[in-house]
């Protein structure tokens, strides 16, 4: 119950502020890359103040800045600098914009991603099951809808995007 409740709150704040980031670098990545450095410059300013936030979001980005440089890019015409920098939800929404992919597709993408990412270390401090945390991550995926609907409907942009570190008593 603990891990749900952990997992769903984790997500539910990385959709709040990286769900933002994400969705407004695929609305902007295809044709401004002026704009999105813009605003990964300002997804830097909000993770500043969290230091192992701030690594984990540079080194994500630049693992996925790396493979998408080389990635054909058939629904864009701007040329990617290399080499690309940003962060991890940044990266994520240009390559969705790259990709051809909806925004509301790439918001799903980002969330199944982050619930998996935290299931599996779950799973590896066996505190749950594996078979336990795949339907764990149906019913947190189901719960999730309203919150990437609320930033797919642009609800909520980037100026409320925010996050907070959910703790879980042990």
């Amino acid at each position: 119950r603990e891990v749900r409740t952990f997992v769903l709150s984790a997500a539910r704040s990385n959709i709040r502020l990286q769900g933002a980031f994400a969705a407004a670098a695929c609305d902007i990545a295809g044709s401004n890359l002026a704009e999105w450095l813009k605003l990964d410059s300002r997804l830097q300013a909000h993770l500043a103040t969290n230091a192992a936030a701030f690594r984990a979001s540079v080194q994500q980005g630049a693992a996925l800045a790396r493979a998408l440089t080389y990635w054909p890019a058939p629904n864009s015409e701007v040329a990617l600098p290399r080499p690309l920098r940003g962060h991890l939800a940044t990266v994520f929404g240009l390559a969705a914009a790259r990709l051809g992919l909806p925004q509301d597709a790439a918001l799903q993408a980002l969330a199944h991603c982050t619930v998996r990412d935290l299931l599996s270390a779950a799973v590896r401090l066996n505190l749950v099951g594996p078979l336990h945390a795949v339907g764990l991550q149906a019913e947190i995926m189901a719960e999730l809808q309203p919150d990437l609907l609320e930033v797919t409907s642009q609800q909520r942009s980037i100026d409320d995007a925010a996050s907070s570190s959910p703790m879980v008593d042990c």
